[in-house]
């Protein structure tokens, strides 16, 4: 690239070849967060500020569980990321998107 500056080549060069390894990335970020159980279940003190892995994880007692209210929310529980990844999904396959 003749007469393009360093910002340039990156800008036009590396930042297109690293999309799909930066979506890949993206995706794992936001998975991994969406379910985090530990970090929630530790820092918050509330029962209206718990997310939605510690909540499905208080259908549960010591002596009953509510199975079918747990797979329902796990349900719908893992649908927006299946929304997420359906639509990055499209992005990965062209990556000239």
């Amino acid at each position: 690239m003749d007469g393009c500056s360093r910002l340039g080549i990156y800008f036009h060069v590396v930042l297109p070849l690293s999309r799909p390894a930066l979506a890949t990335l993206g995706i794992l970020a936001f998975l991994v967060h969406w379910n985090d159980f530990l970090g929630p279940l530790v820092y918050l003190d509330s029962l209206d500020k718990y997310t939605l892995p510690v909540g499905i994880a208080l259908f549960q007692t010591s002596y009953f569980a509510e199975y079918g209210l747990t797979l329902a929310a796990s349900v719908i529980c893992t649908l927006p990321a299946l929304i997420f990844f359906s639509f990055s999904n499209d992005k990965l396959s062209n990556p000239y998107l």
